[in-house]
């Protein structure tokens, strides 16, 4: 496994770079991430997305989701990253009125702006990076009413990655940061999320991995008015997926999650698409 590794190593890695997205980064340059999941949901909760937080706001008896995001990355040098990434949806919910009935959403849902730092220092093997980014525009639903808004979500993640022969560990802790908005004609105070994720890539051989992640979110309060309308909980989700490297300049990523709790969806799955310009 030792010679796998170093294998690997000399086809697809440059210096210490040990995730998928650093696989396709060189000294400068533009890479993207497509990806396509559906998100099924038997329960009353709508659901934020990217990153994942949940609500109740008394209309919704389940959700079927299909989205589409693009991200991309320009490597404007070997510590940092400029990212833009934006997605849509396409979404059927059945939602209580005087009887339940179906709704159907197609929409743009939300344009993001930010940047990626590579600090030069690690943590005994651990490479260390920081992500920052910022909701430039936003679709909210809230009780069957929409509404945009501009720079009212802020995103940070702070991420250790190592390569631990034959294991690829990632863990990171992120947090969502939610600002009061105006739907209708109330000001709604989505939850704000912290979370602590594992992931890991077992390397099978110099092109194939298996993926494991745990994921634990716990996540704020929903306010209407400043009014409680939903405690805060927790968002416990596990999953699994592998990882193909086509070449070096493209890879394949598909992966499910499972929720294991209550207020999580009951699963996610998505298609990645990795490709380097």
């Amino acid at each position: 496994m030792k010679k796998l590794t170093i294998l690997l190593s000399t086809l697809l890695l440059a210096s210490d770079e040990i995730t998928i997205d650093s696989i396709l980064k060189k000294q400068k340059g533009l890479r993207s991430i497509t990806e396509f999941s559906i998100l099924s949901s038997n329960t009353s909760r709508n659901f934020g997305v990217n990153p994942i937080y949940s609500y109740d706001d008394g209309v919704v008896a389940q959700t079927k989701r299909l989205s589409f995001k693009e991200t991309f990355l320009y490597a404007y040098n070997s510590k940092v990253d400029l990212v833009l990434s934006f997605s849509g949806m396409y979404q059927n919910q059945d939602v209580i009125t005087d009887t339940i009935k179906t709704d159907t959403t197609t929409e743009f849902s939300n344009l993001w702006v930010g940047f990626k730092y590579a600090f030069d220092k690690k943590i005994g093997d651990f490479k260390q990076e920081i992500t920052l980014k910022t909701a430039v525009y936003e679709k909210n639903h809230y009780a069957e009413n929409k509404s945009a808004s501009n720079f009212k979500s802020y995103n940070i993640r702070y991420s250790l990655s190592a390569l631990l022969d034959p294991v690829v560990l990632n863990i990171y802790l992120e947090t969502l940061q939610n600002l009061s908005r105006k739907i209708d004609d109330k000001n709604i105070k989505f939850p704000n999320i912290y979370t602590l994720g594992v992931n890991t890539n077992i390397i099978l051989n110099p092109k194939f991995s298996l993926s494991l992640d745990f994921i634990e979110t716990y996540q704020t309060k929903l306010l209407e008015d400043n009014q409680k309308v939903n405690p805060s909980t927790i968002l416990s989700q596990i999953g699994f997926g592998f990882t193909y490297n086509i070449d070096s300049k493209n890879a394949i990523i598909i992966s499910t999650l499972v929720g294991t709790s209550s207020s999580a969806p009951d699963s996610i799955s998505s298609l990645s698409l990795w490709h380097k310009f």
